[in-house]
């Protein structure tokens, strides 16, 4: 329900938990790799910082209420609602953070973009991943191994 600014109340309670959640708990780990296609856009701005963070809280946390109830069935865990709630907060800001990170440095052209350490934002090798971050990573890990 919308309160005196127009706001829905859902919208406003989760970037009000934003604004006060620290970056610092989940920074990004994944290394920036040129070799890999990687090519740095910008700076992440201290808000989408705290989202990003933010989004990796709520997964962390949704990941702790289904092993919580690692006894129940998968579909009472679909059908649970603080479950439901995690994802779909943590998908609502996902999707935000990277639409608001595109607006900044004007890339909403580019196919495929991540976050690296450092607080980068990035470009990747589209053509390595298809846009898909976790065979981005795995593929950028071999060829690693093979080199090193």
């Amino acid at each position: 329900m919308p309160n005196e600014t127009g706001w829905p109340k859902f919208l406003i309670d989760l970037l009000a938990e934003v604004e006060g959640f620290d970056a610092d708990l989940f920074r990004p780990k994944e290394p920036l790799v040129a070799e890999d296609g990687d090519e740095v856009i910008g700076d992440i701005s201290p808000w989408c910082r705290k989202a990003y963070a933010f989004v990796r809280h709520l997964n962390r946390q949704g990941q702790l209420l289904v092993a919580e109830r690692e006894y129940n069935s998968l579909d009472e865990i679909s059908r649970d609602a603080e479950v439901c709630e995690l994802r779909y907060k943590a998908s609502l800001l996902n999707d935000l953070l990277y639409a608001v990170l595109r607006s900044e440095h004007q890339a909403y052209a580019v196919r495929a973009v991540g976050i690296r350490e450092g607080w980068k934002f990035v470009s990747t090798n589209p053509d390595d991943d298809n846009g898909d971050p976790i065979k981005a990573m795995i593929l950028g890990a071999i060829r690693r191994m093979k080199e090193g």
